[in-house]
């Protein structure tokens, strides 16, 4: 079905653009030009030019005075949105995923004509979660000292874990938070409920019994919920699925970004006995790439010895030498998600989901001639 879209009202581009120019570089008090100057400036009609000024006088952020014409109003302060992620991104393995919604918060605050401002912490991705002895809740000190000066009208939020020593002083000033990531009153997770049932059914409607799985589980089990646990999810659908749920073929103890985690622990799996596993469900695609590694080396036919799926994110990029069925989200959807509830937010106007989750749709990588693969949309959002 064709994804229906939004007409864009003639205004709108106006406001957009008088919305920028307004909070960068017009100071309050300043007058505008008159209405027929802006109309013809913009090219566009007098009536559509005053469209666009009612809704930047509905937002409180121009004032018409009677006789005088168009004024900015006394801007609300401040207007800097935070983008805040604990983790450290400059390292070699940060999952695209976090990199691309970062970006994509970036612009879609810049389009709305509020500055953005990128936090970046220190912290290694295998090091995430509540913070350990010694470890600072926070390792950003950046963010910390912006914060102490009330400098922000918003944050997005981003694989960073939620604590009352940085979110209490924002609640109390009326600052809006929204995460992508659960533990936030305002939130966009995915369901991993819903792909790992999805992964272990379409595994075993391909008629494999003996499936293994890999993931990313906390050490700590007083970290981490039962939904937010890939290995709670594995075990009920494989006993739903009236099939054997084997120890020695899950593997979750090393991040997948800690380098050749993948790898290492397939190959724990592949090697453990005699008895292999002949489906592989994978929860992360940064372990994707370690795991094709080893299943090459170790001359692994793909399908034929092991059907795999996998967790994947759109635009990232990474392949495979053999065929492997993807669960594809979209790094754009949850920055298009987490930005549009915070800037409503923000705007205070009302939020009907504060807690949004994005749906996957099934990809299937299917070996052409050579040796690059064609892919294709199966369905979206529903199990094989």
């Amino acid at each position: 079905m064709k994804k229906q879209t939004r007409s864009v009202k003639r205004y709108e581009p106006v406001a957009g653009a008088l919305r920028r120019e307004i909070r960068t570089a017009r100071r309050p008090g300043e007058r505008l030009q008159s209405e027929h100057d802006l109309a013809k400036r913009f090219n566009v009609s007098l009536i559509t030019l005053r469209e666009a000024t009612l809704i930047l006088c509905h937002e409180g952020l121009l004032e018409r005075r009677h006789g005088s014409g168009l004024f900015v109003s006394a801007l609300p302060s401040p207007q800097r949105v935070a983008i805040l992620t604990e983790q450290d991104i400059t390292l070699p393995r940060t999952s695209y995923f976090s990199l691309r919604v970062i970006q994509q918060l970036r612009a879609l605050c810049d389009d709305a004509g509020f500055f953005s401002q990128l936090y970046v912490g220190r912290s290694p991705f295998y090091a995430e979660g509540n913070p350990q002895p010694g470890r600072p809740v926070l390792t950003c000190p950046e963010f910390l000292e912006d914060l102490g000066k009330e400098s922000f009208c918003g944050v997005a939020s981003v694989a960073t874990p939620p604590h009352a020593s940085w979110l209490d002083p924002l609640r109390q000033r009326g600052v809006p938070v929204v995460a992508c990531g659960g533990g936030y009153p305002y939130h966009v997770v995915s369901d991993l409920g819903e792909m790992v049932r999805s992964g272990v059914r379409r595994l075993a409607t391909e008629g494999r019994t003996k499936i293994a799985v890999m993931g990313w589980r906390q050490s700590s089990p007083q970290h981490i919920t039962p939904t937010e646990d890939f290995y709670h999810y594995f075990q009920a659908e494989m006993k739903a699925q009236s099939l054997h749920c084997d120890s020695d073929w899950i593997r979750h103890d090393l991040h997948p970004s800690m380098p050749g985690s993948g790898w290492e622990e397939f190959r724990e799996i592949w090697l453990a006995r005699s008895d292999r596993p002949d489906g592989l469900l994978i929860c992360d695609d940064v372990l994707g790439q370690d795991v094709a590694c080893a299943i090459v080396e170790l001359g692994i036919r793909v399908p034929e010895e092991l059907l795999i799926v996998t967790h994947a994110n759109h635009g990232s990029g990474i392949e495979y030498p053999f065929p492997v069925t993807r669960m594809e989200y979209s790094p754009d959807d949850y920055a298009r998600a987490a930005g549009t509830m915070l800037l409503d937010l923000i705007s205070q106007k009302p939020v009907s989901n504060p807690r949004a989750t994005i749906s996957f749709r099934w990809i299937e990588a299917k070996p052409s001639r050579h040796t690059n693969q064609a892919r294709h949309v199966i369905w979206k959002g529903a199990p094989a």
